[in-house]
Order: structure tokens, then C-alpha cells, then sequence
């Protein structure tokens, strides 16, 4: 995985501005996002969750960093948003950047909003907002994170594969998450049935990065759904050091 990390002009540079001026809480985002997304804890940087710490210390108000912290902590078993006192309180507090940060981009806005539906319940919503923000910014990994997680927690298979085929031509080598693009695509296709298919796109992920977990995920349920249980068991075996 990658530790070098991206400052305020080199996510402006990939079409991806931030608000912020601060290049540490920048950096800290592409850290905190990748090991979000790689589902790993990268040791430089001390971790997913002390590395998130650091962000929001760095800059407080920074939308996008507010933004993934909240989107990781939705999503589980949390009490609904009118029984739950203190998910009204960082919801409020993530709207208010709305009005706080004068420098606030389109893109940023439109993160808080699909977060806010998501907060409320209104997961379809959600999804379809950073379905949105994925035409306008196809290579915005947070909001390709929320609707390849969201897609799989409302059963839409299908429609997961149509947005991870959409993004993926935006991509390459040199694109941060490529790997995992091409790992969540495998995964897609193999839920649709495309085995062979799912197959060679979780290979090439894996060729490219060894420990993408849904690649490795994909390739297990692939030689599960065909019976090829000798040949999963040697893969998982093999492999065990770069997925455990």
C-alpha cells in the first residue's frame, strides 16, 4: 500500500480540491481514506484510528476529514437519529461546516448532504447522492467507498457492478485506489455470476497489490461458488500472510 500521501495541491491536481489549507490534515485524509478503504492499519502513520485523531487535530473544521470520520462510525446498529442524542450533535456539527467554512466546495457540500441522508436512515438516498458525486468526480474514493459498502448492505448487486464498471475506466496505475477498484469490480462481478471474469479483474488487483482484501475475498468466493474447494483451501493457505 502506499505511504506517500497527497497535499492540498496534489489533491487539486488530481481534480479533487479540498477546502483546507492545511497540507497535514490533507495528507492525513489520503492516509486515513487509503487504510479505510485498503481495510488495513498503516504502522507510519500509527494506525487507522490514531491517524484519523491526527487529522482532525490538525485541521478541526476540515470538511472531508469530518466527513470520513462520521461515514465510519454510520452504518451498524446505532440508535436512529430522533432516539439519538449524540448522533444529532455530530450531525449538527457536520452541518454547520456548511455555513462555517467560507471555502467549502461544491463536491465537499454534497459529501455533507449524502451523509446527513445516511445518518437519517435513508440509505438508498445516501447511495444515490454519492452515486451523483461519482459522475461529476469518478475517482473520489470516499464516495466510491459509501456506495460499493452501501450497494453490498442493501443486497444490490447489480447496480454495485454498474457503478464500479462506470468509474473504472477513470482509473490507472498512477490513480490512488486503482487496485481496490479493480478488487470491489471483481467482487461485484463475481455476486453477478461472472466467475471466469471475476476471477482474471481480482487477479490483476492482486498482481498490483498483494494485500487487497476484496480481491482475495473475490477469488475465495469464486472457487467456492464452482466447487473448486482444493484449489480455494491452497489459495487461502498460500496467500494467508497477505490478507490475515
Amino acid at each position: 500500500m502506499r505511504t506517500i500521501w497527497r497535499d492540498c495541491k496534489a489533491w487539486s491536481d488530481n481534480g479533487l480540491p479540498m477546502s483546507t489549507t492545511n497540507n497535514e490534515a490533507c495528507k492525513l485524509y489520503d492516509a486515513s481514506l487509503t487504510q479505510s478503504y485498503g481495510m488495513y492499519n498503516e504502522p507510519s502513520v500509527g494506525g487507522l484510528e490514531n491517524c484519523v485523531k491526527q487529522m482532525l487535530t490538525a485541521d478541526p473544521d476540515f470538511v472531508m476529514g469530518n466527513v470520513l470520520n462520521h461515514n465510519m462510525q454510520l452504518g451498524g446498529c446505532e440508535k436512529p437519529l430522533h432516539l439519538n442524542p449524540e448522533l444529532q450533535k455530530k450531525i449538527a456539527q457536520l452541518k454547520s461546516l456548511k455555513e462555517k467554512v467560507k471555502a467549502i466546495t461544491e463536491r465537499e457540500e454534497r459529501h455533507i448532504n449524502a451523509t446527513c441522508l445516511f445518518a437519517q436512515g435513508k440509505r438508498y438516498e445516501a447511495i444515490q447522492a454519492w452515486e451523483d458525486i461519482l459522475i461529476d468526480y469518478p475517482t473520489d474514493m470516499m464516495a466510491a467507498r459509501q456506495c460499493f459498502l452501501g450497494m453490498i448492505n442493501l443486497g444490490l448487486q447489480q447496480e454495485n457492478k454498474d457503478i464500479m464498471t462506470r468509474i473504472l475506466p477513470h482509473f490507472s496505475l498512477e490513480t490512488p485506489g486503482y487496485s481496490t477498484i479493480l478488487g470491489w469490480q471483481a467482487f461485484c462481478l463475481e455476486e453477478n455470476n461472472y466467475y471466469d471474469l471475476a476471477e482474471k479483474v481480482a487477479k490483476k488487483s492482486l498482481e498490483l497489490e498483494r494485500h487487497e482484501t476484496y480481491a482475495s475475498h473475490t477469488l475465495s468466493h469464486v472457487y467456492l461458488m464452482q466447487g473448486m474447494h482444493d484449489k480455494g483451501i491452497n489459495f487461502m493457505l498460500s496467500t494467508e500472510s497477505d490478507w490475515n
